[in-house]
């Protein structure tokens, strides 16, 4: 499963690289819009940190601007990711991309429907909004399943990257379906890769039963 972090923080994300796990960064509009920096400063500095793709999102609507937006991002640099909802529109460019070899993240999806436009299309992802799905009042890992079902079923290369994830748990979830991705904010990915209490209460009785008998630390020669 690949990890992507979703902030446009520099320190967050160099913090989360530490640890190997990231796989990319993940933005929107929203985040971009609350550094209250220049974009173009922004996406280097992304691009700068971290080795992996940098996914950014489109904000034209009709499928000219959408494709004039997505070219201009990718002649920026290979490494970005563009990120196209999935309507009418946003479909129409895709397939102009994707001839085009722009790698597209076909994104706002809500329904296995879109995943499979989506797919049928080859885009290279598409991100399914787990928490907005939930909040719609639909059934999210429901509709993951399914979309994970098609996927196998025509052997579709689009990957599905969950976003909006919530908790620790939902993590857990998508990888037993077999997501392929996840992107996760700072504070989720902080609750799950922080320390097991169980794991700590081990540690502390190993450390008093080696104390006890007035052992040094290891220093193996």
């Amino acid at each position: 499963m690949e990890i992507w972090f979703d902030s446009c923080d520099r320190n967050a994300i160099r913090a989360a690289c530490r640890f190997g796990l990231i796989s990319g960064v993940t933005t929107n509009p929203k985040l971009m819009a609350e550094t209250h920096e220049d974009p173009e400063k922004i996406l280097s500095t992304l691009l700068e940190i971290q080795d992996g793709p940098v996914a950014v999102q489109v904000t034209s609507e009709q499928s000219e601007k959408i494709v004039e937006e997505a070219l201009s991002l990718h002649t920026f640099s290979d490494r970005i990711l563009v990120k196209i909802p999935v309507t009418r529109q946003g479909l129409v460019a895709m397939k102009q991309l994707v001839e085009q070899e722009v790698s597209i993240l076909a994104t706002a999806i809500f329904h296995p429907n879109q995943a499979l436009l989506a797919a049928l299309v080859k885009a290279d992802y598409i991100a399914p909004y787990v928490g907005r799905m939930q909040d719609a009042g639909l059934d999210a890992f429901a509709g993951l399943k399914s979309m994970v079902a098609i996927y196998r079923q025509y052997g579709f290369k689009t990957k599905i990257l969950a976003a909006g994830l919530r908790t620790a748990e939902q993590i857990q979830m998508c990888a037993e379906i077999g997501i392929g991705a996840v992107t996760l904010k700072n504070s989720l990915f902080e609750e799950w890769t922080a320390d097991s209490p169980d794991t700590l209460d081990s540690l502390r009785e190993f450390a008093l039963a080696w104390e006890s008998k007035e052992h040094l630390p290891f220093t193996l020669m």
